[in-house]
């Protein structure tokens, strides 16, 4: 069995799409995941698995789906894709406290990629570094003044994106331990 990360996309944000974590937990183990743990409220789960990403990933969605009568875009990782997501943040010099991760369901097409990219400058201080299917992201005036958002990220890249903070992303990476 391996070890995975799921990361739901829009669940308890605003009051809508509520989910109770410990009934998801239990929604997830129902569908055969082992050790299934959330941190937070936020969509953040760790589990053991034998599937495969994309797969885990229908399987989270179609179960929620069911169960709560909601469309949740789910993305899965695992635990070495993870901790190389850790490993390779452009932006680690940084204060960690400004720092996120947006993980994409699929790496954008490279022209889209380079498009954004070419328009980094209209972001500053804001920064961001495209790498394959994930964003790092470093906000100096904080996270609630940023235009760089999964919004502006999935209507670009024509993807899912989700976006952690960098404490959840080191939380998440400490579970799979």
């Amino acid at each position: 069995m391996a070890k995975f990360v799921a990361l739901l996309r829009g669940i308890n944000v605003g009051g809508k799409n509520k989910i109770r974590m410990q009934e998801l937990r239990e929604a997830l183990s129902d569908i055969g995941l082992d050790d299934v743990q959330t941190y937070i409220q936020s969509g953040n789960i760790v589990f053991n698995s034998e599937g495969k990403e994309p797969g885990l990933a229908k399987s989270i969605s179609d179960s929620i789906k069911s169960r709560w009568k909601i469309d949740v875009p789910t993305i899965v990782c695992s635990a070495r894709s993870w901790n190389s997501f850790v490993k390779q943040n452009a932006f680690l010099n940084m204060d960690l406290k400004f720092l996120a991760l947006t993980v994409l369901a699929k790496p954008p097409k490279k022209s889209l990629s380079a498009a954004i990219q070419k328009n980094e400058k209209d972001f500053l201080p804001d920064q961001f570094k495209i790498v394959t299917n994930r964003i790092y992201l470093y906000f100096p005036n904080g996270f609630s003044k940023t235009k760089l958002t999964n919004n502006y990220f999935e209507s670009k890249l024509e993807t899912v994106a989700t976006t952690r903070n960098w404490r959840t992303v080191l939380k998440l990476q400490e579970m799979l331990q």
